[in-house]
């Protein structure tokens, strides 16, 4: 799919609630970031959601949210009905 997390990146986080956290990855030029959303996993339900804030610059994006309920999720990231990368969050 052309998505590349950063080497860096942490698949496990924390975050405490109304924090805003970041994920970077670099992408290939012909994504189109408005096909990019996220799909929260709860123990009880799914949730699609875009980001609150989104960054393109010389092949790296940068998305940008923020989580108003505590919990433990697991957190995809898809491009249209694709998964690209999960990250596993806990929200304090």
């Amino acid at each position: 799919m052309g998505v590349f997390p950063e080497a860096s990146s942490n698949f496990h986080r924390e975050v405490k609630k109304d924090e805003a956290i970041s994920f970077n990855v670099q992408v290939k030029d012909d994504l189109e970031p408005k096909n990019l959303s996220f799909e929260l996993h709860t123990e009880h339900k799914a949730l699609t959601f875009e980001a609150d804030s989104m960054l393109l610059k010389d092949g790296k994006l940068k998305l940008y949210t923020t989580f108003s309920k505590r919990g433990l999720y697991d957190l995809h990231l898809k491009s249209g009905e694709d998964y690209l990368c999960t990250y596993i969050l806990k929200v304090k």
